[in-house]
């Protein structure tokens, strides 16, 4: 963290902070039962006892999960005036963290997945955005267009449909060249399991939202709040982050950039 001196981190736990801290870390202490008051509060505002979780060592291991995606709303002020905003589990390293970011968000591993198969549509989504992209290049006047949705398609056997031929092998850091960001798109998401493979959980040791587009997605879940509420653990910071593209309270983490710095 010290070494990334433009980057802000921010470690929400229940254990106190080293004598010596970096200036660009910060500390939220909290207990297991105060962060259940502040969940509370985002479920039933003004009602601060609608959460209850057992308080174990499990609980407080597994359920810290399914509290990352709601961090940048819990602690808004550390979010704000930032690009980006980030979870980390402890066993991650970093390297030049605002330089890779640079590379996945706007450089050459900076990717759209637009016309990778997505699994609801049993993945023929390759298929029709690369017709679409065709289409449209057609209609600008490029009859031979060389970006348009290249991953590699074959006939289904049990469909007949065009499908990629093997679809728990794409993923957008491979197919990055056949998923071009060439229609203005803007990459808000960043993580380097993403989706690897495809039909996989885009596990969380590592994910970045754009501050604004990606600060609140998980009030889109339907059930955001049963999941809350609920001491089970649910995995919510892995489905969540699939289905959007993209461990205990001591192992929590927020991250932001500093957007001078990216």
């Amino acid at each position: 963290m010290y070494v990334n001196a433009l980057v802000d981190f921010v470690v929400i736990t229940n254990a106190d902070a080293p004598a010596v801290l970096p200036s660009n870390v910060h500390f939220e202490k909290t207990s297991f039962v105060a962060m259940q008051q502040r969940l509370s509060d985002l479920i039933t505002p003004g009602n601060s006892s609608s959460v209850h979780y057992a308080d174990t060592y499990a609980g407080h291991y597994n359920k810290g999960n399914d509290i990352k995606p709601l961090a940048a709303e819990l602690y808004p002020q550390h979010t704000a005036g930032h690009e980006w905003w980030a979870w980390s589990d402890l066993d991650v390293v970093f390297g030049n963290l605002l330089k890779w970011m640079n590379l996945a968000s706007r450089g050459k591993h900076a990717a759209c997945c637009r016309c990778i198969p997505r699994q609801g549509d049993g993945g023929r989504g390759a298929a029709k955005a690369r017709e679409e992209c065709a289409a449209a290049a057609a209609a600008a006047g490029n009859l031979t267009p060389q970006t348009c949705c290249q991953i590699p398609l074959s006939k289904g056997k049990q469909t007949g449909q065009l499908e990629p031929r093997n679809v728990n092998m794409v993923n957008v850091y491979s197919h990055k060249h056949y998923c071009p960001c060439d229609h203005d798109e803007q990459v808000n998401v960043v993580t380097p399991l993403y989706p690897n493979p495809w039909r996989k959980k885009a596990w969380g040791p590592f994910t970045a939202f754009r501050v604004g587009w990606g600060t609140s997605l998980f009030r889109t879940s339907p059930h955001w709040k049963r999941v809350i509420s609920s001491g089970d653990y649910a995995h919510f910071d892995e489905w969540w982050g699939e289905f959007h593209y993209s461990r205990g309270m001591s192992r929590a983490f927020s991250r932001k950039m500093n957007p001078n710095a990216a």
